[in-house]
């Protein structure tokens, strides 16, 4: 089609530009979220929510009933607790990963959070001063479980702005990516205007454009982008 020879010409030619973060770039923000918490007086930081994970490892999971946590600690190397539906997953995506703490499925024998306690147990966490993005896994897909300051007996500090603000400003990957996207967002319009002719439903118009877009990504970055 004519709006691929148009537009995608300057994706061939840029073939090798950086289609995602650069591990520095996460580096980086792993190294200001401690010196926040070193800022605020916490030893250890844990995340339930995998967005704020992804914000700051690359490693991405669609959330479903089964909750995750990274124990962040001040001075040392992230700590991992996932699903074991999920292990493979997290040592492909990150395999800087030092320790993995897995468990077998929820719902199961024993509820996870009660798994973490005996993580946090085991790697001396509980004496320490702890923050956490919220007081638990959010409920979702049906997932109930107590609060994480029931289940470790005591007042934790709730303190998802530390990353939430760190995401207000973008760094210059981050702004480069998004032109990046921009370039193809202005590809799939031009696919969609091409296919939305008389006697074409929009369902229709949408997915061909979707499976013509798709196609050019692969063509340009490789499959294992989409990985």
């Amino acid at each position: 089609m004519k709006s691929e020879s148009y537009f995608l010409f300057p994706f061939i030619l840029t073939r090798m530009n950086m289609y995602e973060l650069s591990q520095k770039e996460y580096e980086s923000r792993r190294d200001r979220v401690r010196e926040e918490l070193k800022r605020r007086n916490l030893d250890v930081l844990i995340f339930f929510s995998p967005l704020r994970i992804f914000y700051l490892t690359g490693y991405h999971l669609l959330a479903t009933e089964r909750p995750l946590a990274m124990i962040f600690p001040r001075d040392g190397e992230p700590i991992f607790f996932v699903p074991k539906l999920e292990e493979e997953h997290i040592k492909y995506r990150v395999p800087w990963i030092s320790k993995l703490f897995t468990y077998f499925e929820y719902p199961g024998t024993e509820h996870p959070l009660k798994e973490l306690l005996k993580v946090l147990q085991e790697e001396k966490i509980l004496d320490k001063k702890i923050g956490v993005d919220s007081d638990g896994y959010p409920g979702k897909y049906g997932y109930k479980g107590p609060a994480f300051s029931e289940i470790i007996g005591r007042k934790v500090q709730v303190v998802p702005e530390i990353v939430d603000d760190m995401r207000l400003v973008k760094s210059e990957e981050e702004i480069s990516l998004l032109r990046e996207s921009a370039k193809w967002c202005t590809l799939v319009l031009r696919y969609l205007q091409e296919y939305s002719i008389p006697g074409t439903s929009e369902v229709e118009a949408s997915l061909l454009a979707s499976i013509e877009a798709s196609s050019a990504m692969i063509r340009v970055m490789g499959p294992t982008t989409f990985a």
